[in-house]
C-alpha cells in the first residue's frame, strides 16, 4: 500500500511557470459530430454486457446516454454510459 507522502507528492519535474503538475490541459482537438449511425445500439449492448459480466450483481442499472443513444440523431462517434 502506498504511503501518504507517495500519493500526496508529485516527484516528475517542476512544471512550467504558471502550471500545476496535478492539471494536465489536453491540446484542444475539433469534435466530429457524425451523421447517426444504426450500428451505435449494438456497440452499447455489448459494451453494457461487458460491464455485467465484468461487475456481476454490483449492477444496478446500466444507461446508454448522450448522442449516440437517440436514434437518427447526429452524434459523437463515443459511447456514454451512465
Amino acid at each position: 500500500m502506498p504511503t501518504v507522502s507517495e500519493i500526496t507528492e508529485f516527484l516528475d519535474d517542476k512544471p512550467p511557470p504558471g502550471q500545476t503538475p496535478w492539471v494536465v490541459h489536453r491540446a484542444a482537438q475539433p469534435i466530429a459530430v457524425l451523421e447517426y449511425d444504426p450500428a451505435w445500439p449494438t456497440a452499447y449492448t455489448k459494451l453494457a454486457g461487458r460491464i455485467r459480466t465484468a461487475l456481476g450483481t454490483r449492477v444496478l442499472d446500466i444507461s446508454h446516454i448522450g448522442s449516440t443513444s437517440v436514434p437518427g440523431l447526429p452524434g459523437v462517434a463515443c459511447e456514454k454510459v451512465k
